[in-house]
């Protein structure tokens, strides 16, 4: 079965060229720096990559759901994963609620720069003490005659340090669980934000991750993104879109690895003879690439039926709980292959197994994904 049409096939020569260009050559230094530029950001988006799945009467390029697909699966294969999530996290994740929710005023002001690069965005939900449990955040925010007055704390930031612009998930009433969370738009430079420090990660290190303060935060009343209180609903459907990708980027970077494996054992020379041919490695390559192909059709399938207008959340789960644990596997696997040469930085495979272990916590951990199969499996249902 084809996925993919040949202006999706087209569209993807053209962004492997362009990471080749534009990326590649650049990568190692970002790595180092802990983020791209912001000047990365303004190509990309000169080149139409951060509007591609955008409605045309946004500013963006009309594209279909498997056309971020093949930016995504592009963007990952480079193995610069940290490059990769801050680039998606920016117009694949802050943007999305933005482009849904938010009114011409604020998209004229904000959407439609970022699509282009010329303001960096970021989401702000997790906290110190809330992570997968979004519902129980503490971050609130108060509606005085002045406009939105926001307290409290924000983990795991991505491009915190960078950010032009910050969509702040807090509590602005006293409903309980989920109820009464909104979704505010927060300026760099409002008064009372602050980034208190980058975060120094084990992997995605191409990529800024922050801690962000909001003391006594002031915001114009018109922040609100969206309907008061329905700010929950927003995040939790922007989850299915966000974790399917995590799932294509996994196994975008998962196929890196084996490739890196495969081309070093048909080179690399032990007892007489090139290591492809001892069935111990051999097996394992063949073992990856059975359970890549296998899992990359469940993926596509899976993106078809959302870009087709389904909502299946029970397979999302399930795409991103394999896809997460199985391209770790694979990488390890390859990193094993490859022995003290795939401890080493001469090879991209320590990088790609640092950047691949996010994807089983990033976006909801294996434990998230596992509780929401199992309640829509019907585990939670009383016997009769």
């Amino acid at each position: 079965m084809s996925f993919f049409t040949q202006e999706h096939e087209a569209l993807r020569a053209q962004v492997r060229d362009f990471v080749a260009r534009h990326v590649e050559p650049h990568a190692a230094a970002w790595e180092q720096q802990g983020a791209p530029p912001p000047q990365t950001f303004e190509l990309f988006g000169e080149h139409g990559y951060l509007a591609l799945t955008y409605p045309r009467e946004l500013g963006g390029g009309g594209r279909d759901f498997l056309s971020g697909v093949v930016l995504v699966e592009e963007l990952y294969y480079s193995g610069w994963g940290g490059l990769a999530l801050a680039i998606l996290g920016h117009c694949g994740v802050a943007l999305h609620p933005l482009a849904a929710l938010g009114t011409p005023e604020q998209q004229a002001k904000y959407l439609a720069p970022a699509l282009r690069g010329r303001m960096i965005s970021s989401i702000a939900v997790s906290e110190p003490e809330a992570g997968s449990d979004v519902a129980s955040l503490a971050t609130r925010a108060e509606l005085t005659p002045q406009g939105w007055r926001i307290s409290g704390r924000k983990m795991f930031v991505s491009q915190g340090t960078q950010a032009s612009f910050y969509i702040v998930a807090a509590r602005t009433s006293e409903g309980q669980g989920s109820k009464g969370i909104s979704l505010l738009l927060v300026e760099r430079d409002a008064p009372g934000l602050r980034v208190v420090r980058k975060l120094d990660k084990l992997g995605m290190r191409g990529g800024d991750t922050a801690e962000i303060a909001l003391d006594h935060c002031l915001v114009p009343a018109s922040a609100l993104l969206g309907e008061e209180g329905k700010g929950f609903h927003a995040i939790m459907r922007q989850f299915q879109a966000e974790r399917l990708m995590l799932a294509v980027g996994a196994l975008a970077l998962a196929r890196r690895a084996l490739d890196t494996g495969i081309d070093y054992a048909r080179r690399r020379r032990q007892f007489g003879q090139p290591i492809a041919r001892f069935q111990a490695l051999r097996h394992r390559m063949a073992d990856a690439a059975a359970e890549l192909e296998a899992l990359r059709t469940f993926v596509l399938t899976t993106a078809r039926r959302y870009q087709d207008g389904e909502y299946p959340v029970t397979e999302i789960a399930m795409c991103k709980l394999l896809a997460a644990q199985r391209a770790f596997w694979v990488a390890d696997e390859m990193l094993q292959v490859l022995a003290g040469w795939g401890y080493i930085a001469d090879y991209p495979l320590e990088r790609i197994w640092r950047d691949v272990r996010l994807m089983r916590i990033g976006g909801g951990t294996d434990e998230i994904q596992r509780e929401i199969i199992a309640r829509r499996i019907g585990l939670d249902e009383a016997a009769p």
